[in-house]
């Protein structure tokens, strides 16, 4: 299968391999593999700590590669924004992630079943197994 590797830190070097990829599978009706190499900035999950794994310059250096931080550099150097745009930019979108969140959780959480499907056409014997299991589990101690 051919495949790109590209910086996937770097909104336009993404773009042009997406676009690459693009014009290879159509000419060639073959699939392309991107893998689009990036730093996990953040910590694993919200019980993870990077700090007992990295050091603090580890993490202060690895800010200098946020994509979003380096497109609005390249930006600003062309003087297309300013700090100002960013900041205001940065409160619209943490207000549209709050509006996002809050409409979410009012939504009525799935039914357990659920968990179970749309993974294949027809559920395998390791998957019903499973959810007996989790049904005689929720039977004997509740949810």
């Amino acid at each position: 299968m051919a495949s790109i590797r590209v910086d996937g830190n770097d909104i336009f070097a993404v773009h042009a391999a997406t676009a690459a990829a693009r014009t290879y599978a159509i000419n060639h009706l073959a699939p392309v593999l991107i893998e689009a190499i990036t730093y996990r900035i953040g910590h694993h999950s919200t019980s993870d700590d990077s700090s007992r794994y990295r050091s603090q310059y580890e993490i202060n250096d690895a800010k200098q590669y946020d994509p979003l931080m380096r497109l609005h550099a390249f930006l600003k150097s062309l003087h297309f924004v300013t700090d100002q745009d960013l900041s205001k930019i940065m409160n619209e979108e943490r207000i549209a992630v709050i509006k996002a969140m809050e409409t979410a959780e009012r939504r009525p959480d799935p039914s357990i079943d659920t968990m179970f499907d749309d993974v294949y056409n027809e559920k395998p014997i390791h998957l019903q197994l499973q959810e007996k299991r989790l049904h005689e589990h929720i039977s004997k101690h509740g949810l």
